[in-house]
């Protein structure tokens, strides 16, 4: 059928296989489909009847014999094998091909010959397939189907978590846990007691390169505690009929013991299937609870006592269970487990009891602090199931030839077939060539003069011919001869992204027989990304406010770890939106802005976008610091379909100028308060009106905190902003008493200490400054002070208190409360507070003795003014706080000077004293006799204006602000007594 051309290009679609294969019947006469018409060679595999879905499939082949069968020369592609299932449509799920095991055993690499094994997905007799090429036909992708790996060949050296594998765990660092090669280690263990303490280990695999270990080896297990593991586990299905067995290879090495049915001390493996719903225990395949120590040694050793010259046990090197002296073996084990030997063991279960489920294999190493142990595991298997190899075939031949093309980069070497196109930017002008193709064999057709159509197409869709168009790049190009069909199409600029694309060429142009696209897929990312930050408010996400101050004093702010906007807006190099990115972008924090130095990075959480028309949002973002930062936002992933063409990854990754997010401040502060103390003003007790000193005085500790409870630590410096001289958000101490009001003698406001770290203090006074006094007006009875201090704790930028002393709290913060047994205390509880005033008293007496006169302090008890026998402490400066006058006089004479003023406690000798501390609240004032015929009176004022809090209205004008008066009269009647003078002799 002559002008009938056919594109194999997307036989790996289910239809598009179903297509090429109706085709290939009706032009080539071939009875049977293949998978992709890329891979050129294949052979059946045949499973036989009986064969249950689940069972592992494994067969050798030698791919070399396989290509002399067919006549082929050329050498193998060791990434080619693939396992397609009966249907010759789909690959099969769990596959693998190792290169370094055959027949068993280990192989040679690189000879064209080795294992395959799958997981059976079709039950009963049925065929599948395993495709193979040569290098010569194009190199294959490596085979991204899952691995069973039950070898550990699928790995490299070190690997932790073996592929195929869901988890690697283990209590102790020092414990090995990793895929290791074939090598000989030279592993010691002091501790061993008798010889050997040091031995070279044989480390082979049982088959291939790699074995997985598990235990102690490189490391002493001598800090190891009590039930140490390692383990790996991975989840397997089991055959619902004809389940076999599971078996797998162990080499048990090293000094320690274990003992039959001991799972609680000792060294030993255990491998084990477990429910993979709730981790139950259905079946054992090795250790101590099996019993079995003789033929699946779960232990280097089996004696539980320490080794002796005379006797073996645990401490020499793989002892097993030998006699003292000999290679027997007590518990009748083989022949090959003599002393210090260290053979692969196979170890099997049948899996009868666990048929048809799907259950968790773990394989775990417990170990107790005494001696090294380790294992090697190799060559797990399950279910395994015997198949065939059929004849091998060869890809059918399309006849007549029909003409195809592909498209790749303009780079690519003269007279390919086959190339790639790189990733390309959304706006920016790019070049790729379209190359015409024969089909059998395929080569470049380089007398091809016609005209094509080419056309960039969605890369997501059913099908080449049916996948959404993006452009036309031409409606018709004619190649000329000269150009040897490959020409070069230039400038194609595409403003639109796309993480899919392909090059599709149609021939003829109008009304085309072929339609093929290029086999590469590529991406048209955009150019950038556009980032900003904004909120609603301070502590929710929004686009009210932009997030972009830059200095310490900026506005607005946003508290830290409360959730803000990102916004990544992609653009093409045009400046366009590129409405059709949909990738998930990520942010990543920069550097610091503020504090310029000294910055503690704080933990930045991009949160979730949403992608709309190219606009990705994120109103989940967080940051934990205070200050402002740089950051930017980034693609890696939206190009990823060219990770493995050669575009690198800056050529991939989408990203965005750097830019600036902030500012940030604490979310709140958490404030622990001392308990201040004042001091009563005479030990016991204070007068009202008295100054009042701190014995300790209020200190606040603060720590500013982000909405997670964590410290700010940058949160000093010029972004600490406790300012209490601020006249908006200033910190004013505010005291109060529970009934009486309050002189405040200090309104001095606190000082800051700035620690450096997020934290500092604030400190309300000293203890050498007059603070308060209780307000003193009309005389009131005796009360204790309940006194409070408060304040409004918030910086500048408005952040407040949340936490006080441990529990929540807002403010105001206080110290104390003013209300009964609340207010701050005072030392030895002393909160007594008394109206007090200083009296004095006439005094009579005769001119010959001495002349005692009252000067003492009292207070109101309520209804009266009673002594203050508790005041020992009020001071008086007599020589400036009495003064005298009118002199005495005698029969008409003036006797000026004759009486002497003396003050001294009562009881102790006569003193000239200026300066007087009452006792019991007496002053002890006494005038000196003037002698005979010194009569008359001395008027005695007092000033004691300096102490307003012992002032009394003495000349009742309803202002307590008087100090005392009285006379001392000397040899005159004191009144309506006619007795001037009595003394008693006896």
């Amino acid at each position: 059928m002559p002008g009938i051309s056919i594109n194999l290009s997307n036989a790996n679609k289910p239809y598009g296989l179903l297509f090429t294969w109706l085709l290939l019947l009706l032009f080539s006469g071939q009875t049977f489909a293949w998978y992709d018409n890329t891979w050129h060679y294949r052979i059946p595999i045949n499973v036989p009847a009986g064969s249950s879905v689940n069972s592992t499939i494994k067969v050798d082949v030698d791919f070399a014999a396989q290509l002399t069968t067919l006549g082929v020369t050329g050498s193998f592609d060791i990434n080619s094998p693939r396992i397609v299932r009966s249907d010759d449509l789909s690959l099969a799920t769990n596959q693998e091909y190792t290169d370094a095991i055959y027949a068993g055993g280990t192989d040679s690499t690189a000879n064209n010959r080795g294992e395959i094994r799958f997981i059976l997905q079709d039950a009963g007799a049925t065929t599948y397939y395993l495709y193979f090429d040569t290098v010569a036909n194009g190199p294959k992708a490596t085979n991204s189907q899952s691995k069973i790996n039950g070898n550990f060949e699928a790995d490299i050296t070190g690997t932790v978590t073996p592929n195929s594998w869901a988890a690697a765990s283990r209590s102790d660092a020092n414990m090995d846990l990793q895929i290791r090669p074939a090598e000989t280690v030279s592993v010691s263990d002091t501790s061993s007691g008798t010889l050997p303490a040091t031995v070279n280990t044989n480390g082979n695999p049982s088959t291939g390169k790699y074995s997985y270990l598990l235990g102690f080896r490189s490391k002493s297990d001598a800090t190891a505690a009590s039930n140490t593991n390692a383990s790996i586990t991975r989840t397997i299905k089991i055959p619902a009929t004809n389940p076999g067995n599971l078996t797998i290879k162990i080499k048990p090495e090293g000094w320690d013991s274990g003992k039959n049915k001991d799972l609680s001390n000792y060294d030993f493996l255990q491998v084990r299937l477990l429910d993979a719903s709730n981790s139950n225990l259905l079946l054992v395949v090795v250790g101590p609870s099996l019993n079995n120590y003789a033929t699946c040694p779960f232990s280097p050793n089996h004696n539980t006592s320490p080794a002796t010259n005379s006797a073996s046990g645990y401490g020499p090197y793989n002892y097993w269970d030998n006699g003292t002296g000999s290679n027997n073996h007590t518990l009748v084990m083989t022949s090959t487990f003599n002393r210090g030997s260290e053979p692969w063991i196979s170890c099997s279960a049948g899996l009868a009891t666990v048929a048809g489920k799907t259950v968790k294999l773990e394989i775990r190493m417990d170990v107790t602090n005494e001696y090294r142990s380790w294992f090697l595991l190799d060559d797990l298997e399950w279910s395994v199931t015997s198949a065939s190899l059929g004849t091998p075939q060869t890809v059918p031949v399309v006849a007549p030839p029909a003409t195809g093309f592909n498209a790749f980069e303009t780079a690519t070497a003269a007279n390919s077939i086959s190339g790639v196109l790189k990733t390309k930017i959304a706006g920016t002008a790019f070049n790729f060539d379209v190359v015409a193709l024969t089909s059998s064999p395929a080569t470049v057709l380089t007398s091809f003069t016609g005209t094509v159509k080419v056309e960039l197409v969605n890369g997501r869709g059913a099908s080449c011919t049916t996948n959404t168009a993006i452009q036309t790049v031409t409606a018709g190009y004619t190649f000329t001869a000269p150009e040897q069909g490959r020409h070069t199409f230039s400038g194609v600029s595409q403003a639109q992204a796309y993480p899919d694309a392909l090059v599709r060429i149609s021939y003829p142009a109008s009304a085309p027989t072929v339609v093929v696209c290029s086999t590469d897929h590529f991406a048209i990312r955009p150019a950038s990304f556009v980032a900003a930050a904004s909120d609603a408010n301070w502590v929710s996400a929004g686009t009210t406010r932009s997030l972009n101050a830059t200095l310490a004093s900026a506005t607005p702010t946003h508290k830290a770890a409360q959730p803000f906007t990102l916004v990544a807006t992609a653009y093409n190099s045009l400046g366009a939106v590129t409405s059709g990115y949909n990738g998930t972008p990520s942010a990543n924090f920069n550097s610091c802005v503020l504090p310029a130095s000294g910055c503690v990075g704080g933990a930045f959480n991009a949160g979730t976008f949403v992608v709309n028309n190219g606009v990705a949002t994120s109103i989940t973002a967080q940051y934990s610091e205070v200050g402002v930062i740089n950051a930017t936002i980034k693609d890696s992933d939206f190009a990823i379909i060219d990770a493995s063409d050669g575009s690198t990854l800056s050529e991939r990754t989408i990203t965005s100028p750097i830019f600036t997010i902030g500012r940030f401040v604490p979310d709140h502060f958490d404030v622990t308060i001392n308990m201040p103390v004042f001091a009563p003003s005479c030990n016991t007790f204070t007068y009202i009106g008295q100054p009042i000193k701190f014995a300790t005085a209020p200190e606040a500790s603060i720590s500013a905190k982000n909405n997670s409870g964590v410290v700010t630590q940058n949160y000093t410096g010029s972004l600490w902003k406790i300012n209490p001289s601020d006249t908006t958000y200033g910190i004013t101490p505010s005291y109060s008493e529970a009934a009486q009001p309050l002189t405040v003698l200090n309104t001095s406001l606190p000082t800051t200490i700035d620690n450096g770290d997020g934290t500092g203090r604030l400190n309300f006074a000293d203890t050498t400054s007059n603070i308060l006094a209780i307000t003193r007006s009309a005389p009131i009875n005796e009360f204790n002070a309940e006194i409070a201090l408060s304040f409004i704790l918030q910086d500048t930028d408005a952040v407040q208190v949340a936490n006080i002393n441990g529990g929540a709290g807002v403010n105001p913060v206080g110290f104390g409360a003013a209300t009964v047994g609340n207010g701050i205390s005072f030392t030895g509880g002393n909160k007594a507070q008394r109206w007090g005033r200083l009296a004095l008293g006439n005094a009579y007496g005769s001119e010959l003795v001495a002349l005692s006169v009252p000067l003492f302090t009292e207070y109101f008890n309520g209804s009266s003014f009673i002594s203050n026998t508790s005041d020992n402490c009020t001071a008086l400066t007599l020589s400036s706080q009495l003064a005298l006058s009118n002199p005495l006089t005698n029969s008409g004479a003036t006797k000026a000077g004759n009486a002497v003023m003396t003050i001294a406690p009562a009881g102790t000798s006569q003193a000239s004293l200026v300066n007087a501390t009452l006792l019991n609240g007496v002053a002890g004032l006494s005038f000196s006799a003037p002698g005979a015929g010194n009569t008359g009176y001395i008027d005695i004022s007092g000033n004691f204006a300096s102490m307003p809090w012992l002032l009394f209205d003495w000349d009742n004008n309803g202002v307590q602000d008087n100090s005392p008066t009285a006379k001392a009269t000397f040899g005159i009647y004191k009144g309506n007594s006619k007795q001037i003078y009595l003394r008693e002799v006896y």
